[in-house]
């Protein structure tokens, strides 16, 4: 059983921050466009300046000077690829070794092994059948 909440009950469960704040209880059929009032548009709206054309400055440069032409735009520059990283860890577990040399690290549901110092990938472990979601190492 629902029960309906006077104004008074609304307003003593207000927080104290919100008390002596005006307030207005509006419902889902109220009608906000008819409380519009002409008095709050700014008096000095009509002697607002509009902002000036913007102006071109390229095509000023270039009437100016009949041969403007950019002089050797690159806008992009290709790269030698030297060594590629493939993805090694993509989230999930990630256990470091006891000789601190080598890493086990899930990677697209398989389970990678890693030469950290020489930031290679060694092997991935994965099952035929069913997808690891995760993996433990037991302490000895």
């Amino acid at each position: 059983m629902t029960s309906h909440l006077t104004r008074q009950e609304i307003i003593a469960m207000l927080p104290e921050h919100l008390r002596g704040k005006t307030i207005h209880f509006v419902g889902p059929e109220d009608d906000y466009d008819d409380e519009e009032n002409a008095d709050e548009i700014d008096p000095e709206f009509d002697q607002m300046k509009r902002p000036e054309k913007p102006e071109d400055k390229r095509k000023k440069l270039i009437e100016k000077d009949e041969s403007f032409e950019p002089k050797e735009v690159r806008l992009t520059k290709h790269l030698r690829e030297i060594r590629q990283f493939p993805p090694m860890h993509t989230g999930g577990a990630f256990h470091i070794l006891k000789d601190e040399r080598h890493a086990l690290a899930m990677n697209d549901l398989k389970i990678c092994l890693l030469d950290i110092q020489d930031h290679k990938l060694l092997a991935t472990l994965e099952q035929e059948n069913e997808d690891i979601a995760t993996f433990a190492i037991s302490p000895n």
